[in-house]
């Protein structure tokens, strides 16, 4: 897990994820990732497509309601941003299910974060992008 914050957009894959969202896919490829975690239902949902999921939801949240606080320091993102559709409900509805898939077992990103000194603080920054969707 190449982490180096508790947010959803602190770590290699979600700055990949970043960049395949800005160069080419927008919002199809968010939705992806939320289907993705979906359709693993009760099956083991890895890292790396758990923390695509969360790096999708955490853009949502920033297109949904930008403000100056959620303003990325990735030009590329913050231009992305100021130009894309709003998100539908419906995209919206499919964000907060996957992220919950996210924090529910099995999940291989809840166990590594369970693993951490510092679950409760990721927990509680995943329930909060939970929140502002």
């Amino acid at each position: 897990m190449g982490a180096w914050g508790i947010g959803a957009l602190d770590n290699d894959t979600a700055l990949d994820f970043v960049d395949e969202v800005t160069q080419n896919f927008g919002l199809k490829r968010i939705e992806s990732a939320f289907d993705t975690a979906i359709n693993v239902n009760d099956e083991y949902l890895e890292a790396p497509e758990a923390e695509e999921c969360l790096a999708a939801a955490a853009i949502l949240v920033r297109l949904k309601n930008p403000t100056e606080s959620q303003q990325s320091t990735d030009p590329e993102l913050s231009e992305w941003l100021s130009k894309a559709e709003k998100p539908s409900a419906e995209l919206i509805k499919k964000a907060r299910q996957a992220v919950l898939r996210v924090l529910a077992a099995p999940s291989e990103l809840l166990e590594l974060w369970g693993e951490s000194g510092e679950f409760e603080a990721w927990k509680a920054s995943v329930e909060a992008v939970v929140a502002q969707l």
